[in-house]
């Protein structure tokens, strides 16, 4: 597991672990997992973020760029802030310049949009979800970060109940 920060765009459009049986049988679990340990579907609390150097900004003026490190995954039966909805790891082989925050945030976004229709079912320009495109920083791209994901999180950072694979929302 790549342990460091990793930067993410929030574009708005238009541990310790536990596990126990919920009422419908259903196992639940929570745990803080480092972003990087998600795997797609996963389900996560509020993202635990720190403001991104000015440098480490890119996109549009309405992106805001953060970094982050670990989030707490949930039940997404549960209320929660997002969902994992796609992940890669970036092409650049291991040596690789740092291509800078914004070149790489525009590749990820890039990625992700498409990624963002397959799962959730529209385009992402006309959903009521917005996307959260992750990627590594100058500081964990030395150490062979390549890992990218795509997050779909409510436009208006109101939590978010049940998955949003195939909402058509």
């Amino acid at each position: 597991m790549m342990l460091g920060s990793a930067a993410v765009v929030l574009a708005a459009c238009a541990g310790s672990a536990s596990s126990s049986a919920g009422s419908s049988g259903a196992r639940t679990s929570t745990s803080v997992e480092y972003i990087d340990s998600l795997n797609v579907g996963d389900c996560f609390d509020q993202l635990s973020s720190t403001p991104a150097p000015a440098s480490g900004s890119s996109g549009p003026s309405s992106d805001t760029t953060i970094q982050i490190g670990n989030v707490t995954k949930t039940d997404c039966a549960t209320a929660h802030y997002g969902e994992l909805i796609a992940t890669r790891n970036n092409p650049a082989p291991s040596g690789a310049p740092f291509p800078g925050a914004a070149a790489l945030g525009n590749e990820t976004r890039t990625f992700c949009a498409p990624q963002f229709q397959t799962y959730v079912g529209t385009d992402y320009n006309t959903s009521s979800y917005a996307m959260a495109a992750v990627y590594p920083t100058s500081s964990t791209w030395p150490n062979g970060d390549r890992k990218e994901e795509c997050i779909v999180h409510d436009q208006n950072g109101q939590m978010l109940t049940g998955s949003v694979k195939a909402t058509h929302k």
